[in-house]
């Protein structure tokens, strides 16, 4: 134990004063890492003693031997530019440091040697793949951009590499002059070897056989028999092939429904495949067998997501799928591989779960060859979307039976067949934008379709199902995607109308008014909109006669709906502060925002100062936002609006107004007004002078420059006020009492939200005296 412990500390000791000595001869400093981001010829071959390239068809595999200077020869040759470290004195320094060890422990035990070094140093850095028998694979991708697109010069390079513990793959990316290139290394275990725990390089020698005795001994008998059967067995001893193969479990399954289990054509009795039609058996046995093999040894390491396999049956082919969550599995036409990479001396076996019936057509023909699928092959038709499910394309189509369809109301029903109601909305929602096989749903789990909306899969008790419908027959392999057929059709919120989504947010006091005036089948027509649509407790708020007034005039009806409906179609995000929207009244509707500071724990958006409580409700014709008043268009601007009150309640405050000469400041410009009544003008009305100045002072004190609503005025506490500047350039405070009722000054706001083409009006109980100053 002393001995080791003293090496260790000399160890220590070399290693500190080699790196002075690297540093003195300029070999250490500023030195970036020879990394894989390097994009000079990265993917030409790299022949070295210390790797072998992987070789297709039944090419020798060069032994891989050990050393350093072939490498570093080959890789300089190869890659013509210089390495950041020289290999030859990292290789001597190294040399040195154990030349060095070995004589300062001469009586040692012979636990120290170079292997056990190479060990101690893999298990410090992990880079298991710089040891023995580790093959290199390369491959380069390019992409070109536009060259009519205007760019400017920019260098863009990155790199990832990835561990999975039998194989290191790095992927670097260069962007340069509108070339768009992608290199990849992969390192893993030469053919023939696997790696041993803790040991660096693949060390374990196989012991290697054919592919039919690799698939006996991995218990694969029915697919031994089948292949045996179909005389495929020639070709398996003849070339490099790839199998994909059915566990027996998987074969009885699939026998079971569709075809009888073969039997060897060598077996005793030479009986052989008993059917009516035993040429058309045979044949379609071959095929099947044919269409899970492919030409080639194809490790999981060269699998990517969505990667098609042309098979040996040649219009066949298998995809792959890699998926990462819920679980990592990998797929073979949404079969489960359970284990892969099982080496033989002419190929790889990998083992799913499923056998892989031949993949042949397309999504749409799936649907055009199934009976029960007809009526979705109309409204496929009618959408515009059998062109898109006929091309190269990795979706899964939801297929909604035609029993599936009848269980629809009837109108919504007939509008589908008839192409109406958002059809193409509907169909979207069925298509997911990847291949999603049902080995992966587990739980529940959403993932996005062609609408850009999330659809919910969920996997009960063996069942599987769909926002709801259940999924009765799955994994149906196209090749351009996969079909799980479901018996309910899906109908998204996308796919409602405006009014549609009006009823589903239980907004039924603006229905009945719409039904009552009959303005509904004339509303729907509408296209492209925005509806801001008021709750059920904005209508509570209304007078009872302005409610029965509304019923008994479907004309006032008519023209107040008309004001809540602009276009074109707004989410909330376009819909900024001071933003203006055009009804199809005429009148425009003006947007607000408002935040309370300084910590914005409130925020409020606004349509004419009816707030937004619920927003982007989004509909095939438009979208709906909730507002929490109902909108009355204005009458004119500031001065009309308090000349046509009724109850006269606003003649002192437009006599000071026409003295003062301000009247016409209330007829331009964005203003906002506290409104003083005729009572409130009585408390003060005796104090109040005959100088115009003063007197116009008094006026603009309240008068503020900009939209305030009521919406915007928050309850504040010490020390944080809200405050506001007035036209005489002093500062309102704004509040809200322990009732929730605002104030501004020492006045309450008894009537918010007065609505004019400039502005807005608040009726405020007391006249708004500046504050004299402390000073």
């Amino acid at each position: 134990m002393l001995c080791k412990v003293g090496f260790l500390a000399l160890l220590a000791l070399a290693l500190v004063c080699e790196c002075g000595a690297w540093k003195k001869r300029g070999r250490w400093g500023n030195r970036r890492r020879p990394a894989y981001g390097k994009f000079r010829d990265f993917a030409k071959p790299w022949h070295g003693e210390d790797v072998a390239e992987e070789k297709s068809g039944l090419e020798k595999e060069p032994k891989p031997t050990k050393g350093t200077e072939a490498t570093r020869e080959g890789f300089k040759k190869e890659f013509n530019f210089k390495l950041d470290l020289d290999f030859d004195d990292l290789a001597e320094s190294w040399k040195d440091i154990i030349d060095a060890g070995k004589k300062e422990l001469k009586g040692a035990k012979k636990w120290w040697d170079k292997d056990f070094f190479k060990q101690l140093m893999w298990k410090a850095s992990g880079s298991w793949w710089k040891g023995p028998n580790v093959c290199v694979s390369r491959s380069e991708s390019n992409e070109t951009t536009d060259d009519s697109e205007i760019t400017h010069h920019v260098s863009l390079q990155s790199s990832v590499c990835d561990d999975t513990g039998t194989t290191y793959t790095c992927t670097a990316r260069m962007s340069a002059y509108g070339l768009k290139k992608t290199f990849t290394t992969v390192h893993e275990c030469c053919h023939g070897f696997e790696r041993e725990k803790d040991k660096l390089g693949c060390t374990k020698e196989l012991d290697l056989v054919d592919l039919i005795a690799t698939a006996r001994r991995l218990e694969a008998t029915k697919f031994v028999q089948a292949v045996q059967s179909t005389g495929l067995t020639e070709t398996l001893y003849s070339s490099n092939v790839t199998m994909f193969v059915p566990t027996d479990e998987a074969f009885e399954k699939y026998f079971k429904t569709s075809l009888p289990v073969p039997v060897p054509r060598d077996s005793p009795g030479k009986s052989i495949l008993i059917t009516k039609d035993l040429e058309k058996m045979a044949n379609e046995m071959e095929v099947l067998m044919e269409s899970h093999l492919v030409e080639g040894r194809v490790k999981t390491s060269s699998f990517k997501d969505e990667q098609l396999l042309d098979t040996i049956y040649e219009p066949s082919k298998i995809r792959i799928n890699l998926y990462q969550r819920p679980e990592q599995i990998i797929t073979a036409n949404c079969a489960r591989v359970t284990s892969s990479d099982h080496q033989a001396t002419n190929g790889v076996i990998h083992v799913v779960d499923k056998v892989l019936k031949p993949t042949t057509l397309t999504v749409m023909d799936i649907v055009s060859k199934d009976p029960q699928l007809s009526s979705l092959k109309t409204v496929l038709g009618q959408a515009g979307l059998v062109k898109t499910l006929k091309q190269e394309g990795q979706y899964t189509l939801l297929a909604p039976t035609n029993a599936a369809f009848a269980k629809l109301a009837p109108e919504s029903r007939k509008k589908l067949m008839n192409g109406q109601n958002c059809l193409a909305n509907v169909l979207k929602y069925h298509i997911l934008s990847n291949v999603i096989c049902s080995a992966i749903i587990q739980g529940k789990i959403k993932t996005q379709n062609v609408l850009d909306t999330f659809v919910n899969l969920t996997r009960t008790e063996g069942k599987f199902f769909a926002d709801g419908a259940q999924i009765v027959a799955r994994d149906i392999m196209g090749t351009n995607g996969v079909v799980h057929i479901i018996d309910a059709v899906l109908i998204p919120q996308e796919a409602l109308s405006v009014w549609e989504i009006a009823e589903k947010e239980g907004a039924t006091k603006a229905l009945d008014l719409m039904n009552t005036a009959g303005l509904l089948t004339e509303f729907e027509k509408l296209d492209d909109v925005t509806l801001f649509l008021p709750t059920n407790n904005a209508f509570e708020k209304l007078p009872n006669s302005a409610m029965r007034a509304l019923l008994e005039s479907p004309r006032d009806a008519r023209e107040l709906f008309q004001y809540h409906i602009a276009t074109p179609k707004k989410q909330s995000k376009d819909l900024r502060k001071g933003t203006t929207i055009s009804t199809i009244l005429g009148p425009n509707i003006t947007m607000n925002e408002y935040i309370s500071v300084p910590f914005g724990l409130k925020y409020i958006q606004t349509a004419q100062c009816s707030g937004i409580v619920k927003k982007n409700l989004e509909g095939c014709n438009g979208v709906v936002h909730l507002v929490d008043q109902i909108l009355v268009p204005p009458v004119g601007d500031i001065l009309k609006t308090l000349k046509s009150d009724t109850y006269g309640n606003f003649s002192r405050l437009l006599t000071l107004l026409l003295t003062t000469g301000l009247d016409k400041e209330l007829q331009t410009g964005e203003l906002t007004l506290f409104a003083p009544t005729n009572q409130a003008f009585e408390y003060i009305y005796r104090e109040i002078g005959e100088d115009r100045d003063q007197l116009k002072a008094l006026l603009k004190h309240h008068m503020v420059q900009q939209r305030l609503c009521c919406a915007g005025i928050f309850r504040r506490h010490f020390p944080f006020g809200q405050t506001v500047k007035a036209m005489d350039r002093k500062f309102l405070s704004l509040n809200r009492n322990r009732y929730n009722v605002p104030t501004v000054g020492d006045a309450y706001i008894t009537s918010c939200d007065t609505m004019a083409t400039n502005g807005i009006i608040h009726v405020i109980d007391r006249v708004l005296t500046p504050r004299k100053s402390w000073v």
